[in-house]
């Protein structure tokens, strides 16, 4: 590891003096969740990390002679040929399909490797390991950006038994279409008014779209699949085509379906961009991406402790996310304790519908920020002004941890969850349809969300 204004050897490592205790960390955490994995000694275990493996092959490791005087150092000091083992692997902690991306790693293992080693108990031993990922960079710097992730990585889920059996109903049609769909399927009066009364309640609408969206299907898909799906249960109803779908959605009106709470709560707020219909894929790999390329943004207040959607507000690529988040705090019902969100909130229009909340605003300030009120004025501190000096006197990482920031990523698990389940893109093509569509896909969200929530708890060391 080098330290900045230092110049190390080739070889040579400045080792600091915290490391052995963070060894010693890192040892304590592995055979906590050892213990956690396999309780009563069950055997076997596997490997904490590249479990996987792809394939080994037996290799020859050739050491040539013409590399550079510099890197001819220790076991590259001259030309020599070691009979060697590849082990190919995944990186994932557990096994997956080989499709499924990620690290992918490469162990060699040279033997006939002569020397004294540096390991205490493998002085002796004649091999030598290298290992080897494909990956540009080194994702760890040293010892504690590995305990860190080490940190990251010691939960486990509570409630794993119900949080699977809740997964499942996730593609339930009973659970999507329900009695009380089917009883207000067909709106029963007449409208009173010129031209011909509505057919279909709205109900009826959104059930249509939240199929069509649960399922990846197209317009006409949807309604042939509810067709059959009326028919196989016996219910004499009509379907809506897809024409009457598309030209009633944008008119709809979603409530984004909530469980009551008594408490305060901390809401997280975020944005997305989905993609649109426009220019394929084929012509931005042809041509590039146009400069007139655009998406819709998603922008999401979430109930950092439920992490159910309490307000979605969609936008154009134009609009800023500080000029959201007064309309989004305005459809919270309900106290707000705290307000998490990243820079992009540091304005003057975000506090101010936060203090009109009477909640506390926890958005790092920029950096080279200034303070907006003195202390020498009358009034108010602003709140701002109170997390700068506080970043000022104890460090932003440090302020970040006191003021419980770090839990605004659940806002940006909320986007990956959303995109996983619904993907990236958009089926409308009219801003208004868009915009009910996302919305309708949000309350699906909540709806899988209340059914089905894993319930983490950190592995204490």
């Amino acid at each position: 590891m080098q330290h900045q204004g230092e110049r190390l050897a080739l070889g040579q490592e400045c080792i600091p003096a915290s490391e052995a205790a963070i060894i010693q960390a890192i040892e304590q955490i592995s055979l906590t969740l050892l213990k956690t994995d396999y309780p009563g000694n069950i055997r076997p275990a596997k490997r904490d990390a590249h479990a996987k493996h792809h394939g080994c092959v037996k290799a020859e490791f050739i050491i040539e002679n013409h590399l550079p005087e510099a890197l001819k150092v220790g076991l590259f000091r001259e030309p020599r040929t070691f009979p060697a083992w590849v082990r190919f692997s995944n990186g994932a902690r557990e096994s997956q399909a080989d499709a499924k991306g990620d690290t992918r790693g490469i162990a060699v293992k040279l033997l006939g490797v002569e020397g004294e080693k540096v390991l205490e108990g493998e002085k002796h031993l004649q091999t030598h390991d290298f290992t080897l990922v494909n990956h540009p960079v080194f994702a760890i710097r040293n010892a504690q950006d590995y305990l860190d992730l080490f940190n990251a990585m010691s939960y486990r889920i509570r409630n794993w038994s119900e949080y699977n059996a809740g997964l499942k109903p996730r593609g339930s049609l009973t659970f999507w279409v329900d009695e009380s769909a089917l009883e207000s399927w067909i709106v029963p009066t007449f409208s009173g008014k010129p031209g011909a009364s509505l057919l279909y309640s709205n109900l009826a609408i959104t059930t249509m779209v939240t199929l069509k969206s649960i399922y990846g299907l197209a317009g006409r898909q949807c309604q042939g699949f509810v067709e059959s799906v009326f028919e196989l249960m016996g219910i004499k109803l009509p379907v809506p085509d897809h024409s009457t779908v598309s030209r009633r959605l944008g008119s709809l009106s979603i409530v984004l379906p909530v469980l009551p709470k008594t408490d305060a709560k901390h809401v997280v707020v975020d944005s997305t961009g989905v993609k649109v219909y426009g220019e394929g894929e084929w012509k931005t790999r042809q041509h590039g991406i146009s400069k007139r390329r655009t998406w819709r943004k998603l922008h999401l207040g979430v109930d950092e402790q439920t992490g159910e959607i309490l307000a979605a507000f969609v936008t154009t690529n134009a609009i800023s996310d500080g000029q959201v988040l007064p309309e989004l705090l305005d459809q919270i019902d309900g106290d707000i304790d705290q307000v998490s969100g990243d820079g992009a909130y540091d304005q003057r229009q975000c506090y101010d519908a936060i203090r009109d909340r009477k909640a506390r605003a926890t958005i790092p300030p920029r950096r080279g920020a200034k303070i907006w009120k003195h202390g020498n004025t009358q009034g108010e501190r602003h709140n701002r002004d109170e997390n700068l000096r506080r970043v000022r006197k104890v460090g932003r990482k440090a302020w970040k941890q006191e003021s419980n920031y770090h839990r605004r990523s659940l806002a940006e698990t909320t986007m990956f969850r959303f995109k996983t389940i619904f993907g990236g893109s958009l089926s409308s093509r009219d801003f208004d349809n868009q915009a009910v569509e996302l919305v309708i896909k949000c309350a699906a969200l909540n709806r899988m969300i209340q059914i089905a929530k894993p319930d983490s708890y950190r592995v204490e060391a």
